[in-house]
């Protein structure tokens, strides 16, 4: 699924929860980054975020290091309209509740095959 600037896709993770809305505001090689506007099923992850983001706001890196593993193991991924349409994602980051950030592996690839059909 290749992506855009200003395309909105959902982030889900392995449960199926739809987590959000992210409108992808620009993408730097392998990284997206979006404004990020929550579902309802944020509630069951946000206290993981949260803790995340107090982590790194505090410089406790080895304790940001965890929650990112624990944030992985979400299984998130980004999702567009159609059933097949998903890229896996890991480092996902959201800041001050709005604020997205995650790592597309392979994203170049993905991106190449839409310049090439």
């Amino acid at each position: 699924m290749p992506l855009d600037a200003q395309q909105a896709v959902y982030l889900i993770d392995a449960q199926g929860r739809c987590l959000g809305e992210v409108v992808i505001e620009r993408i730097e090689r392998d990284r997206v980054f979006g404004e990020f506007r929550q579902e309802a099923d944020f509630e069951a992850v946000r206290r993981l975020f949260g803790e995340f983001e107090e982590a790194v706001n505090e410089q406790l890196f080895g304790e940001a290091d965890r929650l990112s593993r624990e944030i992985d193991q979400l299984g998130l991924h980004l999702t567009g309209s159609g059933p097949t349409e998903q890229l896996s994602v890991c480092d996902v980051q959201i800041m001050h509740a709005s604020a997205f950030c995650c790592r597309v592996p392979n994203l170049a690839l993905t991106q190449i095959r839409r310049a090439v059909a």
